[in-house]
């Protein structure tokens, strides 16, 4: 008598399913992560002019795949392993950035103002020029002799500014949309095979 015998081992199974779902999610924060930064880089879709290697907004990107009960979570973007940054989100939005209280925001002109982290680098070289009308500014008297004698204007100082949006984010899940539906539709192998065998 011929006869046919279907067993299934069904905790492995589950196992076998539970490593593919981590993988396909694992996958899915890869891919994520690279093309957002492809997009923050120069050149990329978001528009920013240079970045900052692995300090700043781009070394801040990362995935982390976890499991709560049963399901099965995927989150890409700043802070989510690495250092947070603080302004990842208004550049992802834009938006109005406000000075602390009654305080002023100091806007980069000069080029060592821009690579120093704050006018504090400076200590006591900055001098306080107020404009009537206009916003004041700190700049770095700098000798050269009686006739050489001239300023460096370093910063601006505003009470708001408007970063427009620069978005790196919503994009890159937008340009990966196919690939992520792909991924995580994938079951595992061993499934297929006990389906086929």
């Amino acid at each position: 008598m011929a006869q046919a015998r279907f067993v299934s081992n069904v905790p492995q199974l589950i196992r076998r399913i539970d490593r593919q779902i981590m993988q396909n999610h694992k996958a899915v924060g890869i891919a994520v992560q690279r093309q957002i930064k492809r997009n923050i880089r120069p050149g990329g879709i978001a528009g920013f002019k240079k970045t900052h290697g692995g300090s700043g907004l781009l070394g801040s990107i990362g995935y982390l795949v976890y499991r709560r009960d049963t399901e099965t979570t995927t989150r890409v973007g700043s802070g989510v392993k690495n250092r947070a940054v603080p302004y990842a989100a208004i550049h992802e939005t834009g938006g109005w950035i406000y000075a602390k209280s009654g305080g002023a925001l100091a806007i980069p002109i000069h080029k060592d103002a821009k690579k120093a982290k704050s006018p504090l680098a400076f200590g006591a070289d900055l001098t306080y020029i107020e404009r009537g009308g206009k916003p004041p500014l700190l700049i770095r008297l700098v000798s050269g002799g009686r006739k050489r004698a001239r300023s460096d204007i370093m910063y601006v100082l505003q009470q708001s500014v408007f970063l427009p949006r620069r978005s790196y984010l919503r994009p890159a899940i937008a340009q990966q949309f196919r690939e992520i539906k792909k991924l995580l539709a994938r079951g595992p192998r061993s499934m297929r095979q006990a389906v086929v065998a």
